[in-house]
C-alpha cells in the first residue's frame, strides 16, 4: 500500500489559526483510479484530517495524475507538521465530490457563527452576512472612472461549484462574470469583470478573487504599445466596501503580523509605494506622460477619534500587510485581509463609523498624487481578499505569511511528475551552485526586484531583466526591463520546486504566473488575428522600456535590438505555455489552465491566418509565391510549410500542453501535421544553413519540442507511424549535432552580442544528446560522451564568468535543467530499452523528403485562396483592413 508523505511548516514567529493549505500531489500512471477515496493522516498519531480533494489531471488510462488536497490547519510559531496521503480503507472514508451547476435564484450558506446569503443576478462579494448576534454585514464593489462616473458590476452569468469532502470538509464556489453599468444601467464598453468567491463553512473562511478586465483593443500606432493608447481605460477607484448595518462597529487593526494591534475611530491607511530600497529607480512607474507620481515610498496611517474623520498627522511606515477586525455587537466579528497588499501598491483602506452604520472601504486602485490608473487594452488585474468570521483578531495573519508545503521529492520522481526529475543524494550536481543563486544571495530573483522597484499592481511577480543592462555605460541607471515569461521562467521555477521541495521556488512560480495571466497576455478578440490573446515578449533588448510597460516596443526608442524593426506585437517566437500548465497542476489555478488553451489557439491563428480573402492572399504572397519565384529563378526552396525555428517549436509545445490540460485530441493531431511539415528523417541538413548561428540557432528549441511530443505519445502508448516519423527525424538531427555542433562562443566573430547567454544556451544541445541516448542504444555511449563535454564546458565557463547571476542565464539553466542529471547518473535509460518505444524503424521506410515543385506550390496557393473565399464577407475583409491601419 502506498503513502505520499508531505510536510507543512510554519516558518514564521507567530501562531496561525485555520490556515488554508492547498497541496497538489502527482501520481504515476496506473497506480490508482481517479475516483479513489483517500485519507490524510498526521505522521505521528495517525489522526485523520478533514480535507477535500479535486482531480486536476488524469493519465490516458484514466488513472489519477494530479490531485489537489485542501484543508485548514492550526500551527504554532515555527511548527512543522508531517502528513501522509493514503488510500482509504473501504467504507472508512468519503470520496470528495464536486458538483457544477448554474447559479440561479437564492443561495444561503450556513457557517459556524453566521449565515451567508446571495441572490443570482445581483453581484456583491456577499449580499448578506448575519452573525449569531444578529450583526449584519453587507458588501459591494464600486468602480469610478476618470470622469468621476460611478459604475457598478452587472452579472451576465454565474456558476456554482459545491465540494463535499472527508469528515465534513466542504466548500462552495461561486464564479460570476459580467460588465459594468452606469447609473442609468447603460453598459460601459470593454470593461468587464469576473469574481470567484470561495466559502469554507467549517472554518468560517471566505476568499474573494476579483478581476477587472479591459477587453478592448489597443491602437498601437507603428507597432508601439505605450501608455496613453486610445484603447486604454482610466480608473480613479475600484473598491470593495464592507458595511455593518446594525449599528456602529469598532475597528481593530494591525499594519502587519509582527505589529501591535490597535483600535480607535476613523482610519486611513495608504500604501503609496513599495517601501523598498529601489525608490531611486521609480521610473518603472512612469505614467503616459513619462512622469513618476510624487508619493511617499511606503505607507501612511491617519487615525482619528472623531466619527468619520482622521487626524492630519501621518504615521509613516515601510511595507504594510494589514489585517482588520470589525467587531460585532457581541463577541464575534469579521476579519479582513488583502493578499500582497504592499506588493500591489497603491492600496488604500479607510474606516468610518456613525450611529447608524460603519464602513470598511478597501480601494484596490486609489488615486495617489492625482494620478489615475491606466488599464491598457487587453489587460486584466486580479486582487484577492480574505474574510473570516471569528471571535478574535489575528485570524488571517497567515494570508501574507503562508506556510511552506513540501511533497517529498522522492515521491515526485517516482510519480514522473515532470521528465528528468532525478533524486540521488550521492550525486554531486555541478550546476546547483549556479541554480541556487536564484533563491539565495544578493542576486536572487526576489532581491533583483528591489533594483528597479519591480512592484506595484502591474509589475509585481515579473522578473527584472538585469541582463539588458549589460552594455550600458558605467554610472548609468539601470534600464527598466521586464522579462515577462521569456524562456519559460515559470516552468523553470516549477521544475526546481518539484526537484528540491524548496517552497521559495513555488512562490516565484506562483507570483510570475499570476502576473503573466493578467498582464502579459493580450486578452482581446478585437485586434489582429495574429495578436489576439497572444503573449507579449520581453521588453526590447538593451533599451529602456520607457512607457510601454510590459509590451516590448516603445515609441520613445528610435532603434531596436532587431535590425530594421522598431515595432511589432505578440509573436510565435515568444510563446511559452509549459510553466502555465504546471502552475495549473500545482495550484489548480483555472486562469493558468485557460491561458494554456488560449495561447495554443492563438498560435493556430498565427499559422493559419484569418478567415478572410485578403488575409489568405497575403499569406500566400509571403510564403508560396516567394518560394515559387525562387524556384523559377533556379533556386531550391525547402518544401516545408513551417520554419525550422523556435516559433514552430513553441507551436508544438503549446498544442501539446493544451492537449494535456484539455484532452482535446485535435491538438495532438495538429502537432503531428506540424512535425511532418517541418522536417523529415532523411533531410539534407546542409540545406538548413545551421552554420549561420544568429539566424538558425533556435532550431534546437524545435527539436526539444519534438522530443516532448515523443514523450506524450509514449504516455498514450501510441507507437504509430507519426510517432516513428518524429523519432527518426529527431535522431537524424541529433546525430548531426553530435558530429558537428560546438560551443557558440568558439565563433564569436559571427555573433552580434557574444556574451555568456550563449553558454547557457548550450544546455539545449546537452538535453538533446541525452534524449538521443534514450532512443539510440547503438549511439548511447557517444551521445552521452558529447553531452558530458558540453556540461563540462558550461560549468567551467560559467565558473569564470561575471554574468552567471543574470536573469536570462539563470532562466535558461532552469528551463533546460534535468537531462544533465541523467547524463551524470546514467538513470532513465535501462527501462526505456525495454519499452515498445525502443523498437527500430528504418528511416528509409519514410522515403525521401518532398521537393518544392511548381505544382505543389500552386496547389497550396489555390487551397489558401479557397479558404479565404469560404470565409469571405464584407465584414471580415473590413475587420482585417481596420486592424492593420495602425
Amino acid at each position: 500500500m502506498f503513502e505520499v508523505p508531505f510536510t507543512v511548516e510554519n516558518v514564521h514567529g507567530f501562531d496561525k489559526q485555520q490556515e488554508l493549505i492547498e497541496v497538489s500531489i502527482p501520481f504515476p500512471a496506473g497506480l490508482v483510479r481517479s475516483d479513489a477515496c483517500f485519507c490524510v493522516c498526521t505522521q505521528y498519531d495517525n489522526a485523520e484530517m478533514p480535507f477535500g480533494s479535486k482531480v486536476l489531471s488524469v493519465w490516458p488510462d484514466k488513472s489519477l495524475r494530479w490531485l489537489q488536497v485542501s484543508f485548514c490547519l492550526d500551527l504554532v510559531a515555527n511548527q512543522k507538521k508531517l502528513f501522509r496521503l493514503l488510500l482509504a480503507a473501504e467504507g472508512s472514508s468519503e470520496q470528495s465530490i464536486e458538483f457544477d451547476d448554474d447559479f440561479k435564484g437564492e443561495l444561503a450558506i450556513s457557517m459556524n457563527q453566521a449565515e451567508l446569503k446571495f441572490e443570482a443576478g445581483k453581484f456583491s462579494p456577499f449580499q448578506s452576512l448575519v452573525l449569531e448576534d444578529l450583526t449584519r454585514f453587507s458588501s459591494e464593489v464600486e468602480l469610478v472612472l476618470a470622469s468621476a462616473q460611478k459604475l457598478k458590476p452587472k452579472t451576465m452569468s454565474g456558476k456554482r461549484k459545491r465540494m463535499t469532502g472527508n469528515k465534513g470538509f466542504s466548500y462552495e464556489r461561486l464564479i460570476t462574470e459580467g460588465f459594468f453599468v452606469d447609473e442609468t444601467e447603460s453598459k460601459v464598453d470593454s470593461l468587464n469583470w469576473q469574481s470567484t468567491l470561495s466559502v469554507y463553512p467549517n472554518s468560517s473562511l471566505i476568499k474573494l478573487d476579483f478581476t477587472v478586465w479591459n477587453s478592448g483593443a489597443a491602437q498601437h500606432p507603428g507597432g508601439c504599445w505605450d501608455l496613453g493608447d486610445i484603447g486604454s481605460l482610466l480608473i480613479k477607484s475600484l473598491s470593495v466596501n464592507v458595511n455593518v448595518k446594525a449599528g456602529s462597529s469598532e475597528l481593530k487593526w494591525c499594519a502587519s503580523p509582527y505589529k501591535e494591534w490597535r483600535s480607535g475611530g476613523a482610519l486611513r491607511l495608504l500604501q503609496s509605494g513599495s517601501g523598498g530600497l529601489g525608490c531611486d529607480h521609480l521610473n518603472v512607474h512612469k505614467n503616459s506622460a513619462g512622469d513618476v507620481p510624487s508619493v511617499y515610498n511606503g505607507y501612511q496611517v491617519h487615525t482619528g477619534k472623531d466619527e468619520g474623520s482622521c487626524s492630519s498627522e501621518a504615521e509613516l511606515g515601510g511595507r504594510a500587510s494589514p489585517e482588520f477586525f470589525l467587531q460585532g455587537s457581541r463577541r464575534h466579528g469579521l476579519n479582513v485581509a488583502i493578499e500582497n497588499f504592499w506588493q500591489n501598491f497603491p492600496k488604500l483602506v479607510e474606516f468610518s463609523s456613525s450611529d447608524e452604520s460603519s464602513e470598511l472601504r478597501v480601494d484596490l486602485f486609489p488615486v495617489c498624487d492625482g494620478s489615475l490608473h491606466e488599464l491598457q487594452a487587453g489587460e486584466r488585474k486580479t486582487h484577492s481578499l480574505f474574510f473570516a468570521i471569528s471571535g478574535e483578531q489575528e485570524t488571517l495573519n497567515w494570508v501574507n505569511q503562508v506556510s511552506m508545503v513540501n511533497v517529498a521529492p522522492s515521491w515526485v520522481s517516482e510519480a514522473n511528475a515532470m521528465p528528468f526529475i532525478v533524486i540521488d543524494t550521492a550525486l554531486e550536481d555541478p550546476l546547483m551552485p549556479f541554480i541556487q543563486q536564484g533563491v539565495e544571495g544578493v542576486a536572487s530573483f526576489e532581491k533583483k526586484r528591489e533594483i528597479i522597484d519591480e512592484f506595484g499592481w502591474r509589475n509585481f511577480g515579473d522578473v527584472y531583466a538585469d541582463h539588458e543592462a549589460l552594455y550600458q555605460k558605467e554610472g548609468e541607471p539601470h534600464f527598466v526591463s521586464h522579462y515577462n515569461n521569456q524562456y519559460d521562467a515559470i516552468y523553470g521555477f516549477a521544475r526546481q520546486y518539484l526537484q528540491t521541495g524548496d517552497s521559495r521556488w513555488f512562490k516565484l512560480m506562483d507570483e510570475l504566473a499570476c502576473h503573466v495571466t493578467d498582464i502579459d497576455i493580450y486578452h482581446t478578440s478585437k485586434d489582429r488575428v495574429e495578436y489576439n490573446n497572444g503573449l507579449f515578449w520581453h521588453t526590447d533588448h538593451y533599451l529602456d522600456a520607457q512607457t510601454c510597460t510590459h509590451r516590448t516596443f516603445s515609441k520613445h526608442n528610435n532603434t531596436s535590438s532587431t535590425p530594421g524593426q522598431t515595432g511589432g506585437g505578440p509573436g510565435s517566437e515568444h510563446c511559452y505555455t509549459m510553466g502555465l500548465m504546471y502552475h495549473y497542476y500545482l495550484t489548480g489555478n483555472e486562469w493558468s489552465k485557460s491561458a494554456v488553451i488560449e495561447l495554443a489557439n492563438w498560435m493556430v491563428s498565427i499559422h493559419d491566418g484569418a478567415d478572410s480573402l485578403l488575409a489568405q492572399t497575403l499569406s500566400a504572397k509571403n510564403n508560396e509565391v516567394k518560394k515559387l519565384l525562387l524556384l523559377l529563378k533556379g533556386g531550391s526552396p525547402l518544401p516545408y510549410r513551417y520554419p525550422f525555428t523556435r516559433g514552430t517549436g513553441n507551436f508544438i509545445t503549446a498544442l501539446l500542453d493544451a492537449f494535456s490540460v484539455s484532452g482535446d485530441l485535435a491538438k495532438l493531431a495538429r502537432v503531428e501535421s506540424v512535425i511532418q511539415d517541418t522536417l523529415h528523417p532523411n533531410d539534407d541538413i546542409s540545406l538548413r544553413n545551421l552554420d549561420n548561428i544568429e539566424d538558425t540557432w533556435s532550431y534546437v528549441v524545435l527539436l526539444q519540442a519534438v522530443g516532448k511530443y515523443l514523450a506524450v505519445k509514449e504516455s498514450l502508448e501510441q507507437y504509430d507511424k507519426p510517432y516513428f516519423y518524429a523519432k527518426e527525424s529527431l535522431l537524424h538531427y541529433i546525430d548531426w549535432i553530435s558530429s558537428n555542433e560546438k560551443p557558440y562562443l568558439s565563433r564569436v566573430e559571427v555573433l552580434e552580442f557574444p556574451n555568456d547567454t550563449w553558454v547557457a544556451q548550450e544546455m539545449r544541445k546537452l538535453s538533446l544528446l541525452v534524449i538521443g541516448a534514450m532512443y539510440s542504444f547503438e549511439n548511447r555511449k557517444h551521445y552521452l560522451s558529447r553531452a558530458s563535454e558540453f556540461l563540462v564546458y558550461i560549468v567551467e565557463t560559467l565558473s569564470e564568468s561575471s554574468e552567471s547571476h543574470l536573469s536570462r542565464i539563470q532562466i535558461l539553466l532552469l528551463q533546460n535543467y534535468g537531462p544533465h542529471l541523467s547524463c551524470l547518473s546514467g538513470k532513465g535509460f535501462e527501462d526505456f530499452d525495454k519499452s515498445a518505444a525502443a523498437q527500430a524503424v528504418c528511416a528509409e521506410n519514410f522515403g525521401e523528403p518532398a521537393v518544392a515543385s511548381k505544382r505543389v506550390l500552386c496547389l497550396s496557393i489555390v487551397a489558401k485562396l479557397f479558404k479565404g473565399l469560404k470565409g469571405f464577407s464584407i465584414k471580415n475583409e473590413k475587420t482585417w483592413i481596420d486592424t492593420r491601419r495602425s
